[in-house]
């Protein structure tokens, strides 16, 4: 995950005029990032975000937006079936669009089960 925030920083495509704020979050998790010492493992942080501290509920947030499924897709992350207690070998990616310009995405198992889902942007 930091080789991929770096490239994301050395890459050219953020403005820093337009993207400060993604720049700012990319940094304050790349710092957390390096300061980890141990694997990491993204757990469901919605029903804790009450007890959570900002900067894990920020880094949650910046995982499932930045990397979640660029490493799913890459198959560098794993998916743990906590209802079936076991790995998924295969997940599927869904994306919606609707008609005021509202995008999301879901994840499923291969049994329809949605796992995760997420609000990629609202519409009008």
């Amino acid at each position: 995950m930091i080789k991929t925030i770096e490239d994301i920083l050395n890459s050219g495509k953020l403005e820093p005029r337009w993207d400060y704020r993604t720049i700012d979050d990319l940094k304050t998790n790349l710092k957390i990032l390096q300061s980890i010492n141990n694997d990491l493992i993204v757990k469901d942080w919605q029903n804790q975000k009450d007890s959570i501290d900002m900067d894990s509920y920020k880094l949650a947030g910046f995982i499932d937006q930045w990397i979640f499924k660029d490493y799913l897709f890459d198959k560098k992350a794993e998916v743990w079936n906590k209802k079936d207690k076991k790995f998924e070998h295969i997940v599927f990616y869904n994306f919606i669009e609707d008609r005021l310009g509202g995008e999301q995405c879901y994840y499923t198992f291969e049994d329809k089960t949605v796992f995760h889902r997420q609000i990629i942007a609202l519409g009008e």
